[in-house]
């Protein structure tokens, strides 16, 4: 029997829109700024890593569009991008439904709107493997011998009764509303401090763009001041990133990260008004 992850194919589509504009843009601004025989260096060593990660990024998206849950006679078997893995059913030990606002920590691996896949740790549940949609709904916790998986079947009653039927294991139902704050911890997506300095480098970046948009076709400036479009998506995606795996053990030191990103943001602005002046 094969399960679909909730929400279906809406985290690739959104995936596909993110990755198709940043890294699109990303990679345009650098081979447009960067076009002097004496600059080629540099354009490589931007546009190497840049290359790579949209491989990768690419790896990730197909994920998101042929993620599968299926229970068969062999054992649960997880399909994603060009995995399957498979746990036996006697290697599954125990089943828990996890509700309410959990506190998903990433460790590795990476997630946008509709779309969740690597090594997180869900707070007062356990380390989880999620390979999911939407874990603001409903997250099927799947512990194995083989380590803990985090699903997110559409049909999640089936899915539980599926896996239960086959394996003999036992159930729990958890919801996270009921913890007490020191088990879950704080939610980063609801911490002001952190989504407040996330998006002041939003609109920070967004403002670069905008300016460059209007101002610098026609202006004469540099093409180098185009590469500041480039270098700020890169610095706001490695922050996304990583501010959100230290928020998990130090809030103080990601807002830090944070406040710096502001500050090299900032510093684009200024230099992209300084040096197209319209």
């Amino acid at each position: 029997m094969v399960f679909k992850p909730r929400g279906g194919i809406w985290g690739g589509i959104v995936g596909l829109l993110l990755g198709g504009v940043g890294f699109g843009l990303a990679i345009w601004a650098v081979n447009f700024s960067l076009v002097a025989p004496d600059e080629q260096t540099l354009r490589w060593f931007l546009l190497v890593p840049a290359y790579g990660l949209a491989g990768f990024f690419v790896y990730l998206l197909l994920g998101a569009f042929n993620l599968r849950y299926r229970a068969g006679d062999d054992g649960l078997s997880i399909r994603w991008a060009t995995r399957r893995i498979t746990v036996p059913w006697n290697q599954v030990r125990r089943v828990v439904r996890v509700t309410g606002r959990k506190n998903l920590g990433a460790l590795t691996g990476m997630s946008w709107p509709g779309y969740i896949v690597g090594t997180y740790t869900l707070r007062g549940v356990a380390l989880v493997k999620m390979y999911g949609t939407q874990p603001k709904g409903e997250v099927v916790v799947v512990e194995t011998d083989r380590g803990n998986f985090g699903l997110t079947p559409a049909d999640a009653d089936r899915f539980v009764i599926e896996v239960l039927r086959r394996s003999g294991a036992e159930l729990e139902e958890v919801n996270a509303d009921e913890m007490p704050e020191e088990v879950r911890g704080k939610i980063l997506g609801e911490d002001i401090i952190y989504m407040g300095l996330y998006a002041l480098n939003l609109v920070l970046l967004l403002g670069v763009i905008a300016y460059q948009a209007v101002f610098f076709p026609g202006s004469g400036a540099s093409r180098i001041y185009v590469l500041f479009i480039a270098l700020g998506m890169g610095v706001l995606a490695f922050n996304i990133g990583n501010a959100s795996r230290v928020y998990q053990f130090m809030p103080s030191a990601a807002y830090l990260v944070w406040i710096l990103s502001f500050f090299v943001m900032a510093t684009f602005l200024v230099f992209s008004i300084y040096g197209i002046a319209p």
